[in-house]
């Protein structure tokens, strides 16, 4: 099982990745642009074990993301 990489980025997207240990690499499993998903900073993303489903909070809301 790869592991899997969950990150925001200032401009508001948002995007899970897997990570290839043998040849180092990023493959992308998921990219949500900005203002799509979230409006602001995300302040915490869970994912569930085995990368099914993660919740992303943002200030006081928070959504489910089911992958």
């Amino acid at each position: 099982m790869k592991p899997l990489i969950a990150a925001s980025t200032f401009s508001n997207s948002f995007h899970l990745l897997f990570a290839n240990a043998v040849d180092t690499s990023l493959e992308s499993k998921c990219s949500i642009p900005a203002k799509e998903l979230h409006v602001g900073a995300v302040s915490c993303v869970d994912v569930k074990d085995g990368g099914a489903e993660c919740v992303i909070v943002e200030g006081l809301r928070s959504a489910v993301v089911y992958l």
